[in-house]
């Protein structure tokens, strides 16, 4: 056990089966500085069925997210596959992760979290959406999004900006400027299972 408030390298671990304490849950991942400036990585991690989401990146700036696997991470709270929450900070990168059947959105940023980087991801989820930006104070409209696919197969609606959905990645470039070279489309997994052995 332990933590570090900068400078952390999380990776090539298997997190799952968490459950959740009272009403927050427990995300498999949790990167959260206070702040701190550092170079911090996580990468090469498999994380499925916590109570929670998959990895949430928290009141940190510039940390690498990448060649993560999250898959069904369910839950009372931030069931997102990948995502950041923030207290005003940003500038994170996210690229080259698989998000899948996670109860909140694939790929995910909220709260005053901004000026996130997400590309070459894949992000799936039923609903509400493959990827959602539902972030204050910094805004949705900071964040950096393309080279992604992004699919929602329980309704129309891949993309969340700001409280407003978007049904095709040509809806959501139209409207945001984001996401032009996206793909809407089932990835066609053949077994979800096989990409945790």
């Amino acid at each position: 056990g332990g933590y570090s408030l900068y400078d952390n390298r999380i990776y090539d671990n298997s997190i799952h089966d968490n459950t959740s304490f009272g009403t927050i849950g427990t995300t498999g991942i949790t990167l959260d500085t206070l702040g701190n400036p550092g170079a911090n990585y996580i990468y090469n991690n498999k994380l499925w069925n916590n109570n929670g989401g998959g990895i949430e990146i928290w009141d940190t700036q510039g940390a690498q997210v990448y060649g993560n696997i999250s898959w069904g991470n369910t839950g009372s709270e931030w069931e997102f596959g990948a995502g950041t929450n923030g207290s005003g900070l940003g500038s994170n990168y996210f690229y080259n992760n698989t998000a899948y059947d996670t109860q909140s959105s694939g790929c995910f940023a909220n709260y005053q979290s901004g000026n996130n980087t997400w590309k070459n991801n894949i992000c799936i989820k039923t609903s509400p959406g493959g990827m959602g930006f539902d972030t204050t104070g910094a805004g949705a409209t900071t964040e950096v999004a393309d080279y992604n696919l992004i699919y929602d197969t329980g309704n129309s609606t891949p993309y969340r900006w700001n409280g407003t959905t978007y049904p095709t990645s040509a809806t959501f470039f139209s409207a945001t400027g984001q996401g032009q070279y996206d793909i809407n489309a089932d990835p066609l997994f053949a077994n979800s299972s096989t990409l945790f052995n």
